[in-house]
C-alpha cells in the first residue's frame, strides 16, 4: 500500500528539512513575487493562469498537482527577471520540496488547497508589489503551519 510506505518515509528529520526549505523559499520568493508584480507580461500571466486551470482539473480528478505546484512557482520566479533568485529557487526544489510525501502531509491535515495561488495570481494581475508579497508569505506559512500540523499529530 501506497499510503503506508509514506508513512514510513516521513519522519521528523524529513518534517524538520520541509520546515528548513520552506523557510528558505519563504526569503526568496517574498522577493520574486514583488519583482514579478512589476516585470510580468500579459503572456506569462496569461500563461500563470492556464497552469493554475490546469492545477484546478489534476486536483478535481484526484490526481497528483505537485507539477502544476512547481509550474506555478517557476514561473513567477522566471518572471522576476533576476537570474540569481530563479536559480536559487530552482535548487530549493531540487530539494524535493513538491514530493508526494509534502501533498500526504497536507492532506492528512486537511489543507485547504489552491486559494493561495488564486490570491497570488490576482495581485500579480493588479501588479501589486506589496500585495502579491503578502501573499506569498501567507501562502508559505500556511505549508510551514501544515508540516508543524502534521508533526504535532503523528509525532
Amino acid at each position: 500500500e501506497q499510503t503506508q510506505t509514506l508513512e514510513q518515509m516521513i519522519s521528523t528529520t524529513v518534517l524538520e528539512d520541509y520546515i528548513i526549505v520552506l523557510q528558505a523559499r519563504k526569503a526568496i520568493e517574498r522577493e520574486t513575487t514583488r519583482l514579478a508584480a512589476e516585470n510580468i507580461t500579459q503572456e506569462e500571466l496569461d500563461s500563470i493562469y492556464r497552469i493554475l486551470e490546469e492545477q484546478r482539473e489534476k486536483y478535481r480528478k484526484m490526481e497528483s498537482v505537485a507539477s502544476s505546484d512547481i509550474s506555478f512557482h517557476r514561473a513567477i520566479a522566471k518572471a522576476s527577471r533576476n537570474k540569481v533568485l530563479e536559480t536559487l529557487y530552482l535548487m530549493l526544489f531540487s530539494y524535493g520540496q513538491q514530493t508526494t510525501i509534502f501533498e500526504y502531509i497536507r492532506k492528512q491535515v486537511k489543507a485547504i488547497y489552491m486559494t493561495s495561488h488564486m490570491e497570488i495570481y490576482e495581485a500579480l494581475k493588479k501588479h501589486d508589489s506589496e500585495l502579491v508579497e503578502q501573499c506569498m508569505i501567507k501562502h508559505i506559512d500556511s505549508l510551514i503551519e501544515d508540516v508543524t500540523k502534521y508533526w504535532d499529530l503523528f509525532y
